[in-house]
């Protein structure tokens, strides 16, 4: 997960979603958003969940597909 912060960019949504080894992809934050520590599983920020023809490769796919998100932060002072 992001750093607690204000979100200042989500990049890399559009061709995620584009992928065909995505099943599905969920960010919940846009920029302007704060992101608070993490405590626990419902306050992360999404999820990429991704097929393959085995376990390996779907989970290799999703570590490439989740990679490709990236939501920029900047701390809050």
């Amino acid at each position: 997960p992001p750093p607690p912060g204000r979100v200042t960019a989500v990049t890399g949504v559009e061709e995620v979603a584009a992928d065909p080894a995505l099943y599905d992809l969920v960010v919940s934050v846009r920029p302007g958003d704060e992101i608070p520590p993490l405590s626990w599983n419902e306050s992360r920020v999404g999820h990429v969940i991704a097929r393959g023809a085995s376990a390996d490769e779907a989970i290799a796919h999703c570590e490439r597909l989740l990679a490709a998100v990236r939501i920029q932060v900047e701390p809050v002072t």
